[in-house]
């Protein structure tokens, strides 16, 4: 009942949205993509996949960015291409999610083949906790 009292105060939730768990990480997902990707759809649609893995395995996007088509430091080859690519379009996807679906997440971004590279870093979390407490006097 508190969980309730507590979504209801916080902006009339209703009980099918779901909050940031205590065992939800913080993470920043960064993609370098075929610089291919800066033309047409396929920056949408690829981004919009992976916020969809996100969702389906209980996780909470925060921010999505487009960082647009850079040179790299170096020629990165994506597997099985013989093409180096000395650009490439990136993005970053910061996100909350429980530690279990990144394996799920990583599986797929490793078998895509528009992507050159990728890191999933452990992010700050800038979302302040409040104690119990507080929760109910508000």
């Amino acid at each position: 009942t508190l969980r309730r009292a507590a979504g209801s105060a916080a902006g009339g939730r209703s009980g099918g949205a779901r909050r940031r768990g205590p065992a939800d990480m913080a993470y920043v997902l960064m993609c370098n993509l075929k610089p291919q990707a800066a033309e047409g759809e396929l920056l949408a649609k690829v981004v919009t996949k992976y916020v969809k893995t996100m969702l389906s395995n209980g996780g909470i996007v925060r921010n999505v960015r487009n960082n647009g088509l850079r040179r790299t430091a170096y020629a990165m080859r994506a597997k099985g291409d013989p093409v180096r690519y000395d650009s490439s379009q990136m993005f970053t996807i910061e996100f909350f999610s429980p530690p279990q679906a990144l394996s799920k997440l990583e599986y797929e971004l490793r078998h895509d083949d528009s992507i050159l590279r990728f890191t999933t870093l452990k992010g700050a979390s800038t979302l302040p906790r409040i104690p119990v407490a507080e929760r109910v006097q508000r």
